[in-house]
């Protein structure tokens, strides 16, 4: 998916321009978790939600699936998190996979390059919906893994309300340079295994 294409072609071009660099130095960077950053309109108080490309499903046989990711409102962390998407993430990218197909002058076939990139990506896709079928779990937080959330839109303007009763409104979103990821891999039902 988008991830295939970054290894392609810009984690290539970055190790190119840092020839002088060590390669861990480049490994490190894009090991970095993204954030997206909410703003409490009701108490002007930040919170971010990390999304890590680090955190994979598993198989039995060693398979690994990324991991689909959006914000939510957990309510054990009675916060804006990350959370499992796979309900919603699967369908929109899905949709993405076939404007790419269908329209060569879609930002969607210019993020999969060619049709072989998007075939590939489905092909991903259809793998994660097979591992992912028969679970019984909903979608979990992927702070403290409990189903009690609530997802939310990802807007991109405008103010919602979350469970907690007050107003936010995504104010920007960002590599989050000081925060490393973790490695993870979940079970089908959305645990850490070992």
């Amino acid at each position: 998916m988008i991830t295939r294409y970054l290894q392609a072609e810009i984690i290539p071009q970055i190790t190119g321009l840092f020839r002088c660099l060590p390669a861990i130095i480049i490994i490190v960077i894009w090991k970095m978790a993204w954030f997206t950053q909410y703003l409490n309109v009701d108490t002007g108080e930040d919170l971010s939600a990390y999304r890590y490309t680090t955190i994979r499903y598993g198989d039995e046989s060693g398979n690994e699936f990324q991991t689909p990711q959006g914000p939510a409102w957990c309510r054990n962390c009675n916060s804006i998190v990350n959370a499992e998407a796979y309900a919603t993430e699967l369908v929109q990218q899905r949709e993405r996979i076939q404007i790419a197909l269908t329209d060569p002058e879609s930002k969607w076939a210019w993020i999969f390059r060619d049709a072989e990139n998007a075939d590939a990506a489905l092909k991903e896709l259809d793998a994660l919906a097979s591992f992912l079928d028969g679970r019984k779990a909903g979608p979990r937080c992927l702070e403290c893994f409990s189903e009690d959330i609530v997802e939310l839109a990802d807007e991109e303007e405008g103010e919602f309300e979350c469970p907690d009763g007050h107003r936010y409104q995504r104010n920007g979103f960002g590599h989050a340079s000081m925060r490393v990821e973790i490695e993870l891999r979940l079970s089908r039902e959305g645990l850490p295994t070992k």
